[in-house]
């Protein structure tokens, strides 16, 4: 089995934990970067082949410790990281997007790094209103970048998705002109649908259900009102899937990272890099929230299911991703199914309300 060690950022995320247990089962060590504020979760977490450094800033502190410590090279960065919708300003979002990926993936070479793997989303292939997730259209990972005007960006700063998915856009954009002029290293964006899992073991859970911690993600085992598909991300809404979880394994460690519509913006999408064989699309199927639910009703009992006539309809036909690559050359052949992922994640979001009410004080 390979010793190699992979540095994950953004460990303390929902996507890179995940990411951080497969890379170790299948015989890889991983590095974790998280803040200095989140490095005492991780004192609970004894995963051989598992340790975590400090880093506060990806897209300004200098990450030489992280890349080598103690003579002990990474091979492999998997940059994960990514600023969440609505925690930042618009200026503060796009920063920590750009900066944060030109930083990792700057240093990385400089260290000698040749394997470098970025995470992006698969809104890049659309526009950031998200409105031709709708169409019934099918999308490739060969496509353009979706289309994307800064100053519409700076006039809706309170549509936080909308600010996330156009922070994720100019990311990969700066990247691939970085790439372009001198192509030495590679750095394949990967780009997932939106993700749901149970929670990871890497990772430390949430002490309740107010406090923040890589979480299962939405599910529809709440008593609260199900999502609009035209308020949340069509990833979450109109497919619960991508999954970080698949029944299959790539070869090597490449792989594993959200939106809403009013009218589709007008720029002009920007090209795909050359021949872009280096950017994969990766999805495991459409699952809209009501047949989510539908399903649960039936194979998880204990979970509380909104009345299926509360689901609102879709927009319009939901949009697919092609992942033919992405199973050629990755060799993700086949993925859990979604409606097995829901299951999974709702069973996972009950044992936690169970913790969380057997932590609360009895009178």
């Amino acid at each position: 089995m390979s010793q190699r060690l992979v540095l994950v950022t953004g460990i303390s995320g929902f996507i890179a934990g995940h990411v951080a247990l497969q890379l170790i089962e299948q015989g890889y060590r991983v590095r974790g970067t998280a803040r200095a504020s989140k490095l005492d979760r991780y004192d609970a977490v004894d995963i051989p082949g598992f340790e975590v450094t400090e880093v506060n800033d990806l897209a300004n502190d200098d990450l030489t410790s992280a890349l080598k410590v103690f003579h002990e090279d990474v091979d492999v960065v998997m940059h994960i990281a990514a600023p969440l919708p609505g925690k930042d300003s618009v200026e503060g979002t796009i920063s920590a997007a750009v900066e944060g990926t030109l930083n990792i993936v700057r240093q990385a070479e400089k260290a000698g790094i040749t394997k470098i793997v970025v995470t992006a989303t698969f809104g890049n292939v659309l526009d950031p209103s998200q409105a031709p997730a709708f169409t019934g259209a099918t999308f490739t990972d060969s496509g353009a970048l979706g289309p994307h005007d800064d100053g519409k960006i700076r006039q809706r700063p309170d549509d936080y998705f909308h600010i996330y998915f156009a922070s994720k856009n100019l990311a990969e954009k700066a990247l691939w002109d970085l790439r372009n002029p001198t192509p030495t290293s590679t750095s394949p964006p990967s780009s997932p649908d939106s993700y749901t899992a149970p929670s990871s073991k890497a990772c430390p859970h949430p002490q309740a259900r107010t406090s923040s911690g890589p979480t299962s993600g939405r599910t529809c085992s709440s008593t609260a009102a199900p999502p609009d598909p035209t308020s949340h991300p069509p990833g979450s809404s109109t497919s619960a899937t991508s999954h970080v979880h698949t029944s299959s394994r790539s070869p090597s460690p490449a792989r594993s990272p959200p939106p809403t519509p009013p009218p589709t913006p007008t720029p002009t999408p920007t090209p795909p890099p050359q021949p872009n064989l280096k950017r994969f699309l990766v999805n495991a199927g459409n699952l809209t929230w009501g047949d989510a639910a539908e399903h649960l009703r039936t194979t998880v009992p204990g979970a509380t299911i909104a009345p299926l006539e509360n689901f609102v309809a879709l927009p319009g036909p939901a949009s697919s991703l092609d992942t033919t690559r992405a199973r050629e050359v990755l060799g993700l052949t086949a993925f859990i199914d979604p409606r097995k992922t829901m299951e999974d994640v709702a069973v996972d979001m009950l044992r936690l309300q169970k913790t969380w009410h057997a932590a609360q004080p009895r009178n």
